[in-house]
């Protein structure tokens, strides 16, 4: 069964076919600065496990290999990108902050 998700607007949508490997919170003050929050929580997937569609998410170079992507549209989060693991809520390294 398909987990389907998508921004606060709803341009960007997001699937996910795989299972779920692990999941996690950061802390750091720049994920708490990107959500706006306490803390943010992660999920990994296998990379090809999930796919895009709708609107292409915007992206913002956040900190050195470090992609965050979101809807422009109000700007709503939609995922962090890792160049070594795919999108961050998707990444398949347990306890790796984004950044």
């Amino acid at each position: 069964m398909a987990d389907r998700g998508h921004c606060l607007c709803g341009a960007i949508r997001r699937e996910i076919t795989g299972p779920r490997l692990w999941s996690g919170y950061c802390r750091c003050e720049s994920c708490r600065r990107n959500c706006a929050a306490p803390v943010t929580a992660y999920f990994g997937v296998r990379n090809g496990d999930w796919r895009w569609s709708g609107q292409v998410p915007a992206t913002y170079a956040s900190a050195p290999g470090v992609t965050r992507h979101f809807c422009g549209t109000p700007v709503a989060y939609a995922s962090t990108i890792r160049p070594i693991t795919g999108p961050g809520f998707m990444s398949t390294t347990p306890n790796i902050c984004p950044g």
